[in-house]
């Protein structure tokens, strides 16, 4: 009877052991199944798209339209000043005459007589304020009273020994006559025409003999003709 008992026990005691090691084996496989199992990775967040390219057509476009800047696009003061003095200095000597020879000739006028002219019977005038080796209209002077520039030779009438040159401040050589130096007035326009005549009481024709002529004629008035900074000297 007491064997009967002792086995009913020990078969028991043996069924909890092998259920408390089931148990622990089971246990001990879901936390290695649970250490084992792998965190999922972070979701990483979609990077921002990068900025589409500008095509290269439209930026050569957009540089090529690119104003320049201002200081690039305006002349220097020092530009336009040596400019503007260039033009000017073009512009006088343009309306000089070319150096050339002129043969002298003698003009009559019915009321002032014999006077010089050149070639084409243009009247030539003397500027009292002129000497032998120096003519003094220079600058805006001599854009109204050109100066006949190159040399002279004379024809019947006209005294070949009083004819010469002088050297004006332009370097140019100014034709004389008996030591009074040469020159056009910018309103006679045709052969005969003596509109200098006394104009400022200091531009004259001058007769063959090599004399000023200062008779004034009736027509003409007693006032200058002209500014007078075209008829005096200047600098």
């Amino acid at each position: 009877m007491y064997n009967k008992k002792s086995n009913i026990l020990a078969g028991f005691s043996l069924f909890l052991l092998l259920a408390l090691v089931i148990t622990g084996c089971t246990g001990s496989s879901v936390a290695a199944a649970q250490a084992t199992t792998v965190a999922p990775a972070p979701t990483t967040p979609a990077t921002a798209m990068p900025a589409p390219a500008m095509p290269t057509s439209t930026t050569a476009a957009m540089s090529t339209a690119m104003p320049v800047t201002a200081s690039s696009a305006m002349p220097t003061t020092a530009g336009m000043a040596a400019t503007a003095s260039s033009s000017a200095t073009q512009t006088e000597v343009a309306m000089l005459p070319t150096a050339t020879t002129f043969t002298l000739l003698v003009g009559t006028n019915s009321t002032l007589g014999d006077y010089l002219t050149d070639d084409d019977g243009q009247s030539l005038y003397v500027f009292a304020n002129d000497t032998s080796t120096t003519s003094n209209c220079n600058g805006a002077c001599a854009t109204l009273w050109p100066p006949l520039i190159g040399s002279g030779v004379a024809a019947s009438g006209v005294t070949g020994s009083m004819i010469g040159v002088v050297t004006r401040q332009d370097g140019n050589d100014q034709v004389t006559y008996n030591g009074h130096p040469l020159y056009y007035f910018k309103k006679d326009v045709n052969q005969g025409d003596v509109n200098g005549q006394g104009v400022g009481g200091k531009w004259w024709l001058i007769a063959p003999n090599g004399v000023p002529i200062t008779k004034m004629l009736n027509a003409m008035p007693a006032t200058p003709a002209a500014p007078a900074s075209m008829m005096t000297a200047t600098p």
